[in-house]
């Protein structure tokens, strides 16, 4: 008898812990965002250290160019990186060289907890207007008010960096749908979506999903619009190039009340089109006029 029961709360033990694991797979993240302040913060150092490279390059100044990196600053364009101080002022000289008439200015940006994306609007190259720019999205790492990383990424209008439309317009499909499954189906078994914005490190698509119930209770209604799309044009064999959408995300409980925000999101397909790594970031000023930051 006392065997049976033993056996017994062993099952219903196990069957405890079971449950306990599906409750919780399923219980919505917590989304735990930036102060307003250190949002500010942030959203500011981008801001005016991107803006100076704009401004840096559009000068035409090689010194002022040189002082907006740092002495080992990386450079990644879709080819081996140019790596040190050195290396990227040479591409800056033959740059300059070729494209005397060159007219630039800076676009929106986008931060998250760590990193920094800019828009770099060109014209007066490569058969680019002011009507109708071509458009790079740079992704920089910035250390003691310098670039220390530089990823660049280009928008359809280079036509030497295809992109991966389906991909981002799919995306923007699934997070507007409010279904869990839908988003979930996104994603490779093991991929990893990262919004350090909001404390977000969620790995695998159970989590994935958790994640994105949790992010349409915050944000109900939720309607993804894609405004550009971007790649990296990478073209190493062993490299599949990263794409990137800025979408505007319009929600709340009245549809007829919505704000608008702006987020950037890049994402590394694997081999069969599924996500298997996305990073978020968004613009500082949508997050505090539309109250997503406190």
């Amino acid at each position: 008898m006392v065997v049976n029961c033993i056996k017994g709360w062993k099952f219903y033990g196990a069957l405890l812990f079971l449950i306990s694991i599906s409750l919780s797979s399923c219980t919505p993240y917590t989304l735990m965002p930036l102060s307003q302040a250190e949002v500010v913060n942030l959203g500011d150092s981008c801001r005016e250290v991107y803006t100076e490279q704009v401004e840096a390059w559009d000068s035409g100044d090689l010194d002022r160019i040189r002082d907006v990196y740092t002495e080992d600053i990386v450079h990644f364009d879709g080819h081996p990186a140019y790596v040190g101080i050195d290396d990227v002022m040479g591409m800056a000289r033959m740059m300059l060289m070729f494209f005397s008439n060159w007219s630039m200015k800076v676009g929106r940006t986008y931060i998250s907890a760590s990193d920094c994306l800019g828009t770099w609007v060109n014209w007066d190259l490569m058969g680019f207007t002011e009507d109708n720019p071509g458009r790079e999205f740079d992704l920089v790492d910035i250390r003691e008010n310098k670039i220390a990383y530089w990823r660049l990424f280009y928008d359809e209008n280079f036509d030497f960096s295809p992109i991966n439309t389906a991909l981002l317009e799919n995306f923007a499909a699934g997070w507007s749908s409010g279904d869990p499954q839908a988003v979930a189906a996104l994603y490779a078994e093991d991929a990893l979506l990262e919004d350090s914005m909001f404390g977000i490190s969620a790995s695998g698509r159970d989590k994935i999903g958790s994640y994105a119930r949790g992010f349409w209770n915050t944000h109900p209604n939720a309607a993804w619009e894609l405004l550009f799309t971007f790649s990296e044009g990478a073209d190493l064999p062993d490299l599949i190039p990263s794409n990137g959408g800025i979408y505007q995300i319009s929600s709340g409980q009245d549809s007829s009340v919505v704000c608008p925000v702006q987020m950037a999101v890049l994402l590394t397909p694997d081999p069969d089109g599924l996500i298997t790594t996305q990073q978020t970031l968004y613009s500082a000023q949508d997050l505090i006029q539309c109250g997503w930051v406190k």
